[in-house]
């Protein structure tokens, strides 16, 4: 998809209502964690995701481990 194409896209979302826009974004996010469960195998999931985005954490112990160093670090 060219830039052009993009943006016109983004203007024509800019013109649903705020329902519509509600729906486009649950429909594409679907599609997008239905495309997930394709690469992975299977259903959707979820603890699949961990770890897939920038930044993100192999586990939910990790992000923990993160979240308590980080709290610890202010009290310094």
């Amino acid at each position: 998809m060219s830039t052009e194409q993009f943006q016109a896209l983004i203007q024509q979302a800019k013109q649903l209502s705020p329902d519509e826009r509600k729906q486009l974004i649950e429909y594409l996010t679907k599609a997008e964690l239905e495309e997930i469960a394709k690469r992975v195998g299977g259903e959707t999931d979820y603890l699949a995701l961990f770890g897939s985005g920038r930044g993100g954490f192999d586990s939910a112990e990790e992000a923990d481990i993160s979240v308590r160093e980080e709290r610890d670090s202010w009290s310094n």
